[in-house]
Formats: structure tokens, C-alpha cells, sequence
């Protein structure tokens, strides 16, 4: 059994388990490693792969996914992000324009922050994927 396994690994000294393997992070490319700026990081550390932009702000500013949650525990995840980009909406656009002014300087930040790295490999659009791989056009 996987309890007995787990024992038997404790035992020998073998601290990895299942739940440790699935949350090491995979290797990425050295865009991503850790940044030193926190707000140019992922919750994992990791340089953003993009910058964030006004709506993403305002979620990390106003912490609202977590009071939306707290308020109603019953939500799922689609009625949680309604509420919140209803939130986005409401908001005035003086401060909707902070938030986009917030958003600029990061990516200032992130541009800076990624200008060593190698650039990313080029995404081929799906529809002339599968046409070169003769599964038809768009």
C-alpha cells in the first residue's frame, strides 16, 4: 500500500514523497528563474512569463479573489471570477486608471527584469499547425 511505502522510505531515510514530487516545479527556462523584485514573480517565485495588466493588479492590490471566497465559500471558480471582474467593472475610472498606470510601470519592470533572458520560442497559430500537419485549414 502507499502508506506502507511511505513508511518503508521514512525508514531509509528517502524523504520524497508523492505529494512532495507533485509540487517540486518543473524546469523551466532561465527567464523564468527567481526574480528579485517579489512583484515580478509568480506564487512560486519564478519570473512572470508576462506582465501583468491592470485587471490583474487590482485583484492583487484589493485582495478581492480572497474576500469573494471568504463571503461566499460556496462558489466555484467561474462564479468567483463573474464577481470579481463585476468588481473591475464597478470601479471608477480614475482609479481604473491607476491600476493601468500600476500596470505600465511593471511592465517597464518586467521588461527590465527579462531583457538577459533568451527570447521565447515562436508559437506556431493552431490553424497553420494543423494545416502543415494536413489536418486541414482554418
Amino acid at each position: 500500500s502507499r502508506r506502507e511505502r511511505e513508511r518503508l522510505r521514512e525508514q531509509e531515510g528517502v524523504s520524497k514523497t508523492l505529494s512532495e514530487k507533485a509540487t517540486k516545479s518543473p524546469t523551466r527556462s532561465p527567464s523564468h528563474e527567481a526574480a528579485s523584485d517579489p512583484s515580478l514573480c509568480d506564487s512560486r517565485g519564478r519570473l512572470l512569463k508576462a506582465p501583468r495588466n491592470a485587471y490583474q493588479i487590482f485583484q492583487r492590490e484589493t485582495d478581492v479573489r480572497a474576500r469573494v471566497q471568504t463571503k461566499h465559500p460556496e462558489f466555484g471558480l467561474q462564479e468567483i471570477n463573474n464577481r470579481i471582474y463585476k468588481k473591475w467593472q464597478d470601479i471608477s475610472d480614475g482609479d481604473r486608471e491607476k491600476y493601468a498606470a500600476m500596470a505600465r510601470k511593471h511592465k517597464k519592470e518586467w521588461e527590465k527584469a527579462n531583457a538577459s533572458a533568451p527570447p521565447p520560442e515562436p508559437q506556431i497559430p493552431a490553424p497553420a499547425l494543423r494545416a502543415a500537419l494536413g489536418g486541414g485549414g482554418a
